[in-house]
């Protein structure tokens, strides 16, 4: 009864004046919202029913959409800026390496299989940078969608793109 009362306190309207036609709700599972909404329509048409929610959720959605862009912008710039920074790294691994390289080619080793240990040292830390990325998108993208969850208090669903990771690779 605390709504009528609330009524008759503040607002000075009688409980005999108040008449309800709006039946505002929030379902645990958000997939059967509309579809419930759309049944309890049919079932007291004289009412409107609504989700309050579902705008929030709209909102806080459309917030983590440009959050996700922003995040992919970023690591597209960290990927240019990694390319570079594996270049200079491989070639000062080849100039430091020289002597080795050389060691390695008295003992028998051919120019071939040199390229592929420096291949293959390449690509290790290309590995190793994509992972490292990756786990920080993840956690990034993760905890960011959760505050601003939180702070809208909307029921939190944490979707990945994983064209993001596409992008890194």
């Amino acid at each position: 009864y605390w709504p009528i009362l609330f009524f008759q306190t503040k607002c000075g309207v009688s409980a005999y004046e108040l008449g309800i036609n709006t039946i505002a709700m929030n379902l645990k599972n958000e997939k059967s919202n509309e579809e419930t909404i759309a049944k309890l329509q049919r079932a007291f048409p004289n009412y409107s029913i609504s989700n309050p929610m579902s705008e929030i959720n709209a909102s806080v959605d459309e917030v983590c959409s440009y959050i996700e862009l922003a995040l992919t912008a970023f690591s597209i710039i960290a990927v240019v800026i990694s390319i570079l920074i594996l270049t200079v790294c491989s070639y000062l691994h080849v100039l430091e390496s020289k002597k080795e390289i050389g060691l390695a080619r008295c003992i028998g080793l051919s120019k071939k299989e040199g390229k592929k240990i420096l291949y293959a040292h390449s690509i290790i830390m290309c590995f190793i940078s994509f992972l490292m990325a990756s786990v920080e998108l993840l956690f990034l993208n993760f905890f960011i969608c959760y505050v601003i969850g939180n702070e809208m208090g909307s029921g939190f669903v944490f979707t990945f793109n994983p064209l993001a990771l596409v992008f890194m690779l």
